[in-house]
């Protein structure tokens, strides 16, 4: 059994501004409420294609600043 591929760790996934649609795949050109390799998955019953793993540098950085507890989507703090 293949291992399901993780958006959060494609160089093509995005999050966008569409309160309806959050989520995006640049590299197939839409937006949807879902994760986009389970919508490619569910619609063509194979795993994503165009899946290319951001570099380990980018990926480190995003795990260590949620570790830190860094509001990074949530805007600035008031003072």
């Amino acid at each position: 059994m293949s291992r399901r591929v993780n958006c959060f760790r494609c160089q093509h996934f995005y999050i966008t501004w569409d309160h309806n649609f959050p989520k995006g795949c640049e590299a197939l050109d839409f937006k949807t409420r879902w994760f986009p390799a389970d919508v490619v998955r569910q619609s063509s019953g194979m795993d994503c294609l165009n899946f290319k793993e951001k570099p380990k540098k980018i990926i480190e950085r995003q795990i260590k600043s949620t570790r830190k507890g860094n509001k990074i989507y949530r805007g600035r703090s008031r003072k």
